[in-house]
């Protein structure tokens, strides 16, 4: 996320409703990934006082198969492990 504020401004504070996300310095930007679905109020408060907030669906796509399994040797054998690799 990103804001674009005025030059006094140093510091951009970030919440989505009341929970505090985190700080970024002016032209910085800060990332934010949900771990719920759901619809959230993000609102961007910068050290002189100023706010903003835009509103924002998150949804997740539901996935249609298994992730793929990744095959390593092991020993003589192999075993199936999962990548933890997931892509968007």
């Amino acid at each position: 996320m990103s804001a674009n504020v005025s030059a006094q401004a140093r510091m951009i504070y970030w919440f989505a409703g009341n929970a505090y996300l985190g700080r970024a310095e002016r032209g910085a930007s800060l990332s934010w990934l949900p771990t719920e679905a759901g619809h959230y109020s993000l609102r961007a408060v910068d050290d002189v006082g100023a706010v903003d907030s835009r509103d924002v669906d998150v949804e997740f796509p539901a996935l249609s198969e298994p992730p793929p399994r990744a095959r390593r040797a092991v020993g003589n054998g192999t075993r199936a492990v999962d990548s933890g690799n997931i892509g968007f």
